[in-house]
This record gives structure tokens, C-alpha cells and sequence, in this order.
């Protein structure tokens, strides 16, 4: 059993939950995670020890959270600098914890300048699209350009050429997340998987969402 086993399990803030490496892998639960936690498709963090069973979301900050992923081993400080670098300008606030939290700080993440990517296209001009990009996950970085229009971005997504598409059928799949956005309330980004689009609605102008996907 390593080190960092030991550490997440005496320290970790919220108590038993599964342990997860710097690049979001599932390695193993904690052992003070009661049994009946283990079974198959059961979610611990939406159970409160003695609710009685009742189903509920913890809250958690952010930054807890992105620090609880990446304190084992947290990104060198030359990573975190060329994340932020690699950031759109309207991303306010510095690198998000949620980038972290992804897996996407790492010194084998490549970024891709609008434009640059294979494996991704789009057709409306006012939208731009940055990529990162990690084996099994994408950062897409989607900017409205356009100074006064609202609009909506719809990104085609080479899944197969990104190393995207699940290798063990009903084992994989795919997943979408939204990473970050500049605090309005907006729809979640959406996977569209037979048709290979990402879409994002309603992108307010000079705005930018911040969206993840990645094979599980």
C-alpha cells in the first residue's frame, strides 16, 4: 500500500471516498468507507451517514474539491505557469481548480491554438476553439468573438481521431463536463455521441465556456 494511500486516507477532508491518481484514474476506496458504500453503481458522496438512506448532493467549494484531487502530488509550479498561459484572455481569476481537478495540468498535455487541432471543426465565424489535449480527455476552450451577439456554438468532434471512442463496449463510454464559465446561469454543454457535436447555446458575447471531455 503506498504513501499516498495513506495520506489521502487519514487526511482526506470529506472522510472515506475513492481514491483518485493526479490524472483522475480510479485507484482504490479509502477503508473507512463503510461496506455498504461498495456495491455496484452505488454513489457515496450522495449519502449522509445516518440520514436514513436519504439521497442528497454535498456541497462542496470548489477549491476544496480541486484540492483534494491534486494534493498527493500537486503540478510543479512550471505546469500551473503554462496552463494559465494557455488560458483564453476572458478567463478571469487565474487557472480554475477545476482544470486540476480534470487532469489537464500535466506536462504531457498539448495545446492547441483555434484553428490548430485536428479532429475538431466548426462552421459559425464568430466562434473560436482551443483545444488541450491528454490520451483520454479534451479541454475545448469555445469563445463567441463577436462584440454584441449572443450565439451558439456547434462543434464538430472528431471522437476517434482524438483517441475519444470507447475501446471495451459497455465498459467505456464518453462524458462531457463543463469545466468553467464566467458565472452566468447558462444550459450545459451537450454531447451529442451518434452525431459527433458538441453544442453550447446561448454563448453571450466575448464569452467563453470552458468544456471537458473525456473516455472513461
Amino acid at each position: 500500500m503506498s504513501h499516498a494511500y495513506h495520506l489521502r486516507r487519514h487526511h482526506h477532508p470529506f472522510g472515506g471516498r475513492r481514491v483518485i491518481n493526479r490524472a483522475g484514474a480510479f485507484l482504490c476506496r479509502t477503508a473507512d468507507e463503510p461496506a455498504a458504500h461498495r456495491r455496484r453503481g452505488h454513489r457515496p458522496d450522495r449519502v449522509a451517514p445516518g440520514d436514513g438512506g436519504r439521497r442528497h448532493r454535498r456541497s462542496v467549494d470548489r477549491h476544496e474539491q480541486a484540492a483534494a484531487v491534486i494534493g498527493l502530488a500537486a503540478p510543479a509550479a512550471s505546469e500551473l505557469a503554462r496552463a494559465a498561459r494557455a488560458l483564453p484572455a476572458p478567463v478571469a481569476g487565474g487557472l480554475p481548480p477545476s482544470i486540476a481537478d480534470f487532469g489537464l495540468v500535466d506536462q504531457a498535455t498539448k495545446h492547441f491554438e483555434p484553428g490548430q487541432a485536428r479532429g475538431v471543426s466548426w462552421g459559425n465565424v464568430a466562434i473560436e476553439v482551443a483545444m488541450w489535449q491528454l490520451p483520454d480527455r479534451v479541454l475545448l476552450a469555445v469563445e463567441n468573438t463577436d462584440e454584441e451577439a449572443t450565439q451558439n456554438a456547434v462543434i464538430e468532434v472528431d471522437l476517434g481521431a482524438l483517441g475519444l471512442t470507447p475501446k471495451l463496449p459497455w465498459q467505456e463510454f464518453v462524458g462531457v463536463r463543463d469545466l468553467w464559465q464566467a458565472g452566468e446561469e447558462t444550459l450545459p454543454a451537450s454531447l451529442d455521441y451518434h452525431n459527433r457535436t458538441v453544442t453550447i447555446e446561448d454563448l453571450r458575447p466575448r464569452a467563453v465556456r470552458l468544456i471537458g471531455i473525456r473516455r472513461y
